[in-house]
């Protein structure tokens, strides 16, 4: 509200200045100072309606229209491609894999799985630092790409030790776009919309992760699991490409208030430099 107001009065501001070089010049239509003044205060008073700013065609354009923002985030952000991708490839049927493919003793892929969930973890501690960065999109997208195309290689090699090594190499990313993605997910949308939003987006996760294990399982009766790996690595990394390309240079809500009022202290600038020549 104070920076619309203010913006406002910058404008009511420059009518009057307007009119003031109007009067100098003697072609003003009213060229009688306190009518000019009053035209003025009248101006001004007209944006004020019961003590709140009332915007003008010029402060909406500058403030931009946000209707469709939680639609557009909504839209990009909710995770349905990556989420069903995602259900194809649980960590049960991971687990299946490797005991079907290699006959893997119980206690390896104990072991196995609990290296990857230790790695997952303290991944997401260096998600912070890398948003601040790079930024929340880049974060997202460039830490879920690396884990994506080792998704695709697991079911590729004969040898167990390797196909471990990949599911490692992807744990060391996989779950670094998580908070990234969240705090974007909140930056982008209007503060009263946000629990909506994030109950649709957690919706629309839990339904598309539910569809990935039927398909799965008609994968690996058919002796084609590894067709499994490949489409979800493939959406993956669709998702990600989709998430850099549309949202690569949007700013958030932070930044674009920042850059609002960077350019509304120039304005005030030069307004200040006008009224004093």
């Amino acid at each position: 509200m104070d920076l619309q107001v203010r913006h406002w009065a910058i404008s009511a501001a420059d009518g009057c200045y307007k009119t003031f070089e109007k009067e100098l010049d003697g072609t003003s239509s009213n060229p009688t100072g306190p009518s000019s003044t009053g035209d003025c205060e009248l101006e001004r008073e007209e944006h004020l309606v019961g003590g709140l700013a009332q915007p003008t065609e010029a402060s909406r354009l500058l403030s931009g229209n946000r209707d469709g923002e939680a639609a557009e985030a909504t839209q990009w952000a909710v995770p349905k491609m990556n989420s069903f991708a995602s259900g194809l490839v649980p960590q049960s049927w991971i687990s299946y894999f490797f005991t079907n493919k290699f006959d893997l003793a119980p206690g390896v892929l104990g072991s196995l799985f609990f290296v990857t969930s230790v790695i997952s973890a303290f991944s997401n501690l260096v998600a912070s630092a890398l948003s601040k960065r790079i930024g929340l999109v880049k974060a997202m997208v460039f830490t879920n790409l690396p884990a994506a195309i080792m998704l695709t290689l697991i079911p590729l090699p004969y040898s167990p030790m390797l196909a471990m090594f990949f599911l490692i190499l992807r744990s060391c990313t996989n779950s670094m776009d998580n908070a990234p993605r969240s705090a974007f997910l909140a930056a982008v949308v209007l503060p009263s919309e946000r629990t909506l939003t994030m109950g649709i987006v957690n919706i629309v996760k839990t339904s598309s992760q539910s569809i990935g294990p039927v398909i799965t399982g008609f994968l690996a009766e058919a002796h084609i699991f590894w067709i499994a790996f490949l489409v979800a690595g493939g959406l993956k990394v669709l998702y990600d490409l989709g998430i850099l390309a549309a949202f690569v240079n949007h700013k958030t809500r932070e930044e674009e208030i920042e850059q609002g009022n960077e350019a509304e202290n120039e304005h005030i600038q030069e307004e200040e430099v006008m009224l004093t020549d």
